[in-house]
């Protein structure tokens, strides 16, 4: 199958049509990553399609999803097994696009899409600005709660790397208000995405960060170690 936004239409309808909410927000998302990509200078097509099929695997219960990746060999962490499943889409959502177009068609721009696929629920150390892009409309289509930040962003106004801090900040904020857990690998993008703007000289009046002694449900300090170990993780992404 040839990897063009017509074909990536389709699969979106194979596999989220039956599920409005969901077939809705990809859409959505598509759109903004379109919008985003243009202002931020990455091809369009890429955006969009990675936006279209980002969340292909919610076609599968969550209850599921463990056993999808455990079938298929999809590297699993602890905060995905005892807290979120329903996290493991963003794999599952990059296995199932793979699936479907020819590797060997476009194989550089298919990687770029399958990488911001996977990247999109929680991000990864090293981020790309398609990558970002999918993160970032995601979290801001209309839709969500974090929509706030979407005409500072389109409009420049702040960065990619601003916008990804706010919606950490804020993701934060909202499991302490909540008393819930949030993904540990927040902590560890939230400092790459710090480091990388600092090294690129930008300038961010930066939101404290959540009081330590929350500490996440028991789940900060080990993801601390983890994370150092294992800190790229370029497979796999999950969400809050």
């Amino acid at each position: 199958m040839k990897l063009n936004k017509k074909n990536a239409k389709k699969i979106l309808k194979y596999y989220l049509y039956n599920n409005k909410p969901k077939y809705k927000h990809s859409l959505r998302v598509a759109t903004m990553c379109q919008i985003l990509a243009r202002k931020w200078h990455v091809p369009e097509e890429e955006a969009y399609i990675a936006g279209l099929l980002h969340d292909i695997g919610k076609s599968y219960h969550s209850s599921e999803m463990l056993d999808y990746c455990s079938r298929y060999n999809l590297k699993l962490y602890e905060y995905e097994v005892m807290c979120n499943p329903n996290s493991l889409h963003g794999i599952i959502s990059a296995f199932l696009t793979e699936k479907h177009f020819n590797r060997m068609s476009d194989r550089d721009k298919l990687e770029k899409i399958l990488r911001a696929i996977r990247r999109h629920v929680c991000g990864s150390g090293e981020m790309s600005d398609l990558d970002k892009i999918v993160y970032i409309a995601d979290k801001i289509e209309p839709k969500k709660e974090d929509s706030v930040l979407a005409k500072d962003v389109i409009k420049g106004k702040i960065s990619l790397n601003e916008c990804i801090l706010s919606i950490i900040d804020r993701k934060m904020d909202r499991a302490k208000k909540q008393d819930k857990i949030y993904n540990p690998f927040l902590d560890a993008l939230r400092e790459s995405i710090l480091e990388e703007s600092k090294n690129k000289k930008e300038q961010r009046k930066i939101v404290p960060k959540i009081d330590v002694t929350y500490n996440n449900g028991g789940l900060t300090d080990y993801y601390k170690e983890t994370s150092s170990v294992d800190k790229t993780r370029n497979d796999v992404c999950i969400v809050l």
